[in-house]
């Protein structure tokens, strides 16, 4: 793309003459004269700025693809402030204008050389690019969740809501299929996750495109995530380890050896705890990954209860005072004739889904009773009404 300013006015001319000279003299001056000739130049460089701003969406042209054209028949029909991402407050500079023209031009052409690169809520460049990393690597090593880390974590797909799940990034699953493809204890050395020259290197270059920094924010969701193991220089990085990830410089983390997967579970550590528990040993060689699944929708239940309970504990003054109210008031009063529908349809609506709920778990403690203990199956026509 070539920006050339065009069609300079008397104007433009004379305070770009009055700035070349005025700094020309002020080099061989000196004392009060210097200052004078420093003064002009400034006053010559604001008034360049100034026709610059007013003038150009009219006096550059833009020429891509052998087209040319004025700057403003390139954002015509454009939104500039909200293809710039800029705040009501902010105001949009040259800056911003070139970034957008240079977008609507490339756009394409970027599309076809990498049609699965993320997309990012935040504009992403080249220099602010390890400043955004660095924040959701250390996002991911219990830092703060920082609107430059969601941006990053976002675009990676690996943010499910507030949570951090790796699985379901498309770049992670890449990172894991390869993996999974070297076979058991095999690992996958840098070499065969980034290719090209040494100082332009990409992660599946036709596909995603993706530059090492984003690739290492991606390998970090997969050691948060539990599923890899980041060998770097001097350490490995596992999910018990995640505070390298803020430690280590990014340029450290960018130089990785290799992935591997993590160590198997250790099932003499999983009896031990089920023993503390006060839970048979053997459930230990038993446990699969539905039974952890079954059990977070137990605890999440049983959150939504609690959560309930401090709503009634927050709710009670408010509701004692209606209750009194209620007393209180003739039976006739127009209030009495809203709070008493009011206070059934509430009633009826949390009923239902406390019910719903009871039902819901106690189908699910039943059914995983019922294989250790027959007499549970009669258990499952008692469930409450």
């Amino acid at each position: 793309m070539f920006f050339r300013l065009k069609g300079l006015d008397d104007d433009i001319t004379r305070s770009l003459s009055t700035y070349a000279a005025a700094l020309d003299l002020a080099a061989t001056a000196s004392g009060n004269a210097k200052s004078i000739y420093f003064s002009k130049a400034q006053d010559a460089l604001r008034a360049m700025s100034k026709w610059l701003q007013e003038k150009q969406m009219t006096q550059l042209t833009v020429t891509y693809g052998g087209k040319s054209k004025p700057l403003q028949d390139w954002v015509r029909d454009v939104s500039m402030r909200d293809k710039a991402r800029l705040g009501s407050d902010e105001l949009i500079n040259f800056r911003d204008v070139v970034n957008v023209v240079s977008g609507l031009a490339l756009g394409q052409h970027f599309a076809d050389l990498a049609p699965e690169y993320p997309a990012f809520s935040l504009l992403l460049t080249e220099i602010n690019r390890k400043q955004y990393v660095g924040s959701a690597l250390r996002r991911l090593a219990g830092g703060s969740r920082t609107k430059d880390a969601v941006a990053v974590l976002d675009a990676l797909e690996m943010l499910d809501g507030d949570r951090i799940e790796p699985a379901r990034s498309r770049y992670a699953q890449e990172v894991l299929h390869r993996l999974q493809a070297k076979g058991h204890g095999q690992v996958v050395n840098r070499g065969e996750l980034l290719s090209g020259a040494t100082d332009i290197e990409y992660f599946a270059p036709v596909k995603f495109r993706l530059e090492p920094d984003l690739l290492v924010a991606v390998l970090a969701g997969l050691v948060y995530s539990g599923d890899i193991v980041l060998a770097i220089t001097g350490d490995k990085i596992d999910a018990g380890s995640l505070s390298l990830l803020a430690e280590r410089s990014l340029d450290d983390l960018k130089a990785f050896k290799h992935i591997e997967a993590p160590k198997e579970i250790n099932v003499s550590v999983l009896r031990a705890l089920f023993e503390a528990l006060g839970l048979p040993t053997g459930l230990a060689q038993m446990a699969t990954q539905a039974d952890v699944d079954t059990q977070k929708r137990s605890l999440a239940i049983l959150a939504q209860v609690e959560r309930l309970r401090d709503l009634v504990a927050d709710l009670g003054t408010t509701a004692a005072y209606l209750s009194q109210a209620e007393m209180i008031l003739p039976s006739d009063h127009p209030w009495i004739a809203q709070v008493q529908p009011a206070r059934k349809e509430i009633l009826d609506a949390v009923g239902a889904r406390l019910r719903a709920r009871l039902r819901a778990t106690w189908r699910t403690v039943a059914t995983r009773l019922a294989p250790a203990a027959p007499e549970a199956r009669r258990w499952t026509i008692l469930e409450p009404n």
